[in-house]
């Protein structure tokens, strides 16, 4: 049901991009995550509201099994990657049952994988995957568990790995990233050392990830760096600042729900997460910004229907409308043209920004009054690299505030004033007055629904509230129409509703007619014999006005059966659609 204060908009979006010969890039957010808890090194509730809150884009799993079961069945697993990372995320997870198998999870297509041995351990192996990121080069990630036992067992794992990778004929120019729970004691490692020369990245040239508190330890003391995100030399050249909320991380970020704040940023992150029992590891997070061709680069818009939160009479607000990039561009401008432009305003996020698939724009109206006028508005960027600028043409129309505006509601018309001058009269509509979108109000001077209907040779329909002008006037009843009569039709916060200046009908009310308005978006009435009253039915034109609109004032020979008809002129919302052009300038 619509609250008094609601109210509809339909917005209809068109996205026009400049293009360029120049690629844009995609902001790519990598998380290794040994975050398993409890007694079956497996995931639940701390480790999965970790991976929602730092919504990654690929993720290097160990100890990938789920529930205090270690469920390792396909639907199941299914079922939990699509919960917590989204329904378009593929994953893989190495082969055999291991106990404690490593995996991959990615927001893009795995286009190939598998598992290579590791002989020093045997209950995990090294789990690899190609995925296809936008742009023209792959991602491949291998997904590492290293043993305990000691340094000199972690090197050898590494330098087997290394020769598998070497052996992966991977092209010239792909990214590879190397991560997981490498167990190591120090960032000068053998293991890590080995993995630093087949990627091409030196120590000094590594980004090496911290908490907001500058801490890079990952294990559950924090003092040791067990946990890793290596590129190789062409990822590394991307890297990019972690961006969560207001909070920036220039070299990565290591998660601990302990220590991070705002938790608001990373919900539904509880503070006590990264702490629960058997929870060894903190999440290393690290961003990329790859180039994509232009022709992956798109946007997507939605909208949403909202409501008003302060009275009819004040400025309406919380009309927003969503643009969701698909792609991270930097944006550095916004300006508004058009009709309604100052109503207007880009309220998040705050310029100069980079947009990514997890910051979209928000643009919010404030229409100045409800007028039913629609707004035709362009708003205008001005963008860093490529594109150059693009263009979202905005149009909406505000609807009655009391409700229904095309969507089903009722009109909640109580505490609604009808004024009459030249016999001055004035009623209120009672409380629980809801009139059906398209239904009508009738308001018989003095006479009872079965004396009204029986007095005109009507039967008035379900969509029809009948009110005794006598019950709500008392005195003579209402309306009195005696010639030159007025009317004005005001909201419950007395705000003109119909019309919105003025009075109707133009020259007042004749005797011994009845006066039936010819569109409801104009004030012209037509003066026809009493005979032909119509109450509860209008067959004038009906303009979606998405008000409640004198239609009918009607003089009779017997006076208690004078009539006031009034309208609700619903508006049908068209459908929202969305289109998406592309030129070149």
């Amino acid at each position: 049901m619509s609250s008094p204060f609601r109210f509809l908009v339909s917005f209809v979006v068109l996205l026009i991009l400049a293009t360029t010969s120049f690629a844009q890039t995609q902001r790519i957010r990598i998380v290794a995550a040994n975050t398993t808890s409890g007694n079956n090194q497996s995931y639940l509730a701390p480790g999965e509201r970790i991976f929602q809150g730092l919504k990654p884009d690929v993720v290097l799993i160990q100890e990938f099994t789920i529930g205090s079961n270690s469920s390792q069945d396909t639907t199941t697993t299914n079922n939990w990657v699509a919960t917590h990372f989204g329904p378009g995320f593929s994953w893989m997870r190495e082969g055999g049952n291991e106990q404690i198998p490593n995996g991959v999870i990615s927001r893009w297509p795995i286009i190939a994988s598998g598992e290579w041995t590791d002989t020093q351990v045997s209950n995990r192996d090294f789990a690899w995957a190609r995925i296809d990121i936008p742009g023209d080069k792959d991602l491949w990630v291998v997904s590492v568990h290293l043993l305990t036992t000691g340094s000199g067992v972690r090197n050898t794992q590494a330098q087997a790995l290394v020769g598998f990778l070497n052996a992966a004929n991977i092209p010239a120019g792909d990214y590879v990233v190397i991560g997981g729970d490498f167990n190591t004691d120090s960032r000068t490692e053998s293991a890590v050392n080995t993995f630093r020369s087949y990627l091409g990245v030196s120590s000094s040239a590594e980004k090496t990830p911290a908490d907001q508190n500058g801490n890079s330890g990952t294990n559950a003391g924090r003092n040791k760096p067990y946990d890793w995100v290596l590129p190789n030399a062409a990822l590394n050249a991307r890297h990019t600042s972690v961006v969560i909320g207001a909070s920036t991380y220039a070299n990565g970020l290591v998660f601990d729900s302990r220590v991070y704040r705002p938790l608001t940023e990373v919900s539904p992150v509880q503070s006590g997460d990264s702490g629960v029992s058997g929870m060894q590891h903190m999440a290393v997070v690290k961003d990329f910004l790859v180039p994509v061709a232009e022709a992956d680069f798109t946007l997507s818009a939605t909208t949403v229907d909202f409501g008003l939160v302060n009275a009819p009479s004040g400025p309406f607000t919380d009309s927003t409308v969503i643009v969701q990039p698909r792609r991270t561009f930097s944006l550095t401008g916004v300006q508004f043209s058009g009709t309604g432009a100052g109503e207007f305003a880009l309220v998040a996020p705050s310029l100069p920004v980079s947009l990514s698939v997890n910051t979209p724009l928000e643009f919010r109206w404030t229409p100045a009054g409800n007028d039913g006028q629609t707004r035709s508005v362009t708003a205008s960027f001005t963008t860093g690299g490529t594109p150059s600028s693009f263009e979202v043409e905005l149009s909406g129309r505000t609807s009655s505030p009391g409700g229904g505006g095309g969507d089903g509601d009722p009109l909640d018309a109580s505490g609604y004033t009808l004024e009459q001058s030249n016999s001055t009269v004035t009623i209120t509509l009672p409380a629980g007055t809801l009139v059906p979108e398209r239904g009508f109000i009738v308001i018989g001077r003095d006479a009872t629904k079965s004396q009204f209907e029986a007095a005109w040779g009507v039967t008035l329909a379900d969509n029809v509230v009948y009110l005794n002008g006598k019950t709500l006037a008392a005195g003579n009843g209402f309306p009195v129409i005696n010639g030159d009569e007025l009317y004005v039709l005001r909201n419950s916060a007395a705000s003109a509703v119909d019309p919105p200046t003025g009075t109707v009908p133009t020259g007042g009310v004749t005797s011994g007619n009845s006066h039936t308005r010819s569109a409801t978006n104009a004030t012209t009435f037509t003066a026809r014999s009493q005979t032909q009253a119509t109450p509860g039915t209008y067959e004038g034109t009906s303009s979606d006005t998405g008000r409640l609109v004198i239609t009918e004032v009607s003089d009779a020979t017997n006076f208690q059966f004078e009539f006031v008809e009034l309208y609700y002129d619903a508006f049908t919302p068209a459908p929202v659609s969305l289109k998406e052009a592309w030129t070149v300038r």
